[in-house]
């Protein structure tokens, strides 16, 4: 067995600041070599990697750190071929869970928070992430993405939760949980594509999850056809509604209610048109 004095185990652990002639700075072990011999292209902000000679560390111009912002930067003006990854998480997950254990890795978590209360006449606005894909000359097969998400292998796999808020797609603005807009004459569309073989189709379905029980008349959806009147209001012109009749369990029967605007009630709805399923269609 052998032992070691803690007198003896300090003077092992004792480092030396050790000064060249072009007055470089490093820690040596006592009555050692340096360790770090080097530090490259020194640059205020720039922080440093181990140099391609591992006594030597070398600061990266195109990574910096100011204390409050770290800034990756990329350029290139190759002519051939670039395949390049500007920030790579990578986690590999290799040990078994064990029994009534929970595991959960979250690659990358932005928390933007503000707590006070500010003056009635500020802006604030805080950006969760802020993405920008630019193509200002698209010559050739060009192609922009702004999300490439593929989540597969688990009992459910989501390839995104959005718990709150809304949903803009040609607006930074929506007002409603999920909103398109667009300015072109045949805009925006909506396209539900099954591209399978056989006889069936994709669906658009209107679900009244109520948690109790169903009741007679209940609406279970609507379709609104909106534009502007003639002094720029926001007018609904036609409406498609879809009712319960009866939801005795066995014997459901539905309805379906054709509405448009009637002069004669001073543009309010009017149904014209009524389909009720009853005994028989």
């Amino acid at each position: 067995c052998h032992t070691i004095s803690l007198i003896r185990l300090f003077q092992l652990l004792i480092l030396v600041l050790s000064s060249t002639d072009a007055g470089v700075m490093t820690w040596i072990a006592a009555g050692g070599t340096p360790a770090i011999s080097a530090l490259n292209n020194a640059t205020a902000n720039e922080l440093v990697t181990v140099g391609a000679t591992t006594t030597e560390l070398d600061a990266e111009p195109n990574l910096l750190y100011d204390g409050n912002k770290l800034v990756m930067n990329f350029d290139t003006s190759a002519t051939t071929a670039v395949a390049q990854t500007i920030l790579h998480i990578d986690v590999d997950k290799t040990g078994v869970t064990a029994n009534s254990t929970t595991t959960a890795l979250v690659g990358m978590d932005v928390d933007l928070n503000d707590s006070e209360t500010n003056h009635s006449g500020s802006t604030v606005t805080m950006t969760g992430i802020d993405m920008d894909v630019v193509a200002a000359n698209p010559t050739g097969a060009y192609t922009n993405i702004g999300l490439d998400i593929n989540v597969t292998g688990a009992d459910d796999n989501y390839a995104a939760i959005f718990r709150a808020g809304n949903v803009g797609i040609g607006t930074d603005s929506p007002d409603f949980l999920l909103q398109l807009e667009s300015s072109s004459s045949t805009g925006p569309v909506l396209n539900i594509k099954n591209t399978h073989t056989d006889n069936n189709g994709g669906e658009l379905r209107f679900w009244q999850a109520d948690t109790g029980n169903g009741a007679n008349g209940d609406v279970l959806g609507t379709l609104s056809f909106y534009g502007n009147d003639g002094g720029g209001a926001d007018q609904v012109f036609a409406n498609i509604i879809a009712k319960t009749s009866d939801v005795t369990a066995g014997a459901e029967e539905g309805k379906l209610e054709f509405q448009v605007a009637t002069a004669g009630s001073s543009g309010s709805m009017e149904t014209v048109l009524t389909i009720d399923g009853g005994a028989a269609a």
